[in-house]
């Protein structure tokens, strides 16, 4: 969907799709931009922390590091890891609000809902389309909708969430248990 056109096309069906009113256009549109803003810093989030950590990781279980060293970096590491999990929860909590926002404009609009839970049941029903197909060519397809099966969110979590144990467990033995490491 370009927004800014006259006439706009439904990603779902395909439908022509009436812009808003003039008056709100400006104001959908920034609600639009702003989600696809938080939408990004979710997926960002993840991997700039997940990139800290194999660093901090790296010094924490390292060959000839200090044992003051170890436990500053496995501290910074828990640290990072609480870090990530608050501004991921804190992204993808704007990001829902400014999609429930932008889904009751729609609703009240009788706009096409492209945006929320519509988008995503309709991406779903299409990942379980590719995985009944049959064939050796689109096993890919089919394995790859399987994946979705998993929201993208909640495996980024209980990564982070799992780094943030380990990065605890790496504190708890750089300081009573040096020599393990």
């Amino acid at each position: 969907m370009i927004l800014g056109t006259v006439r706009e096309m439904s990603p779902v069906d395909d439908t022509p799709v009436s812009p808003p009113p003039p008056e709100d256009h400006a104001q959908y549109t920034h609600l639009v931009n702003r989600r696809l803003q938080w939408d990004a810093l979710v997926w960002q989030t993840p991997t700039l922390a997940l990139t800290g950590e194999a660093f901090l990781f790296s010094i924490s279980l390292g060959n000839g590091i200090s044992h003051l060293a170890r436990v500053i970096a496995s501290l910074l590491a828990f640290l990072v890891s609480w870090a990530s999990l608050h501004t991921l929860a804190m992204h993808r909590t704007n990001e829902l609000a400014d999609a429930r926002l932008i889904h009751e404009y729609e609703r009240e609009h009788q706009r096409s809902h492209v945006h929320g839970t519509h988008w995503r049941d309709y991406r779903s029903s299409l990942a379980r389309e590719l995985e009944q197909q049959g064939g050796r060519r689109e096993i890919t397809d089919r394995l790859l909708a399987r994946m979705t099966r998993l929201r993208g969110i909640e495996v980024w979590f209980w990564t982070l969430t799992f780094i943030l144990f380990v990065s605890a467990a790496l504190l708890v033995i750089a300081i009573f248990r040096p020599g393990w490491l």
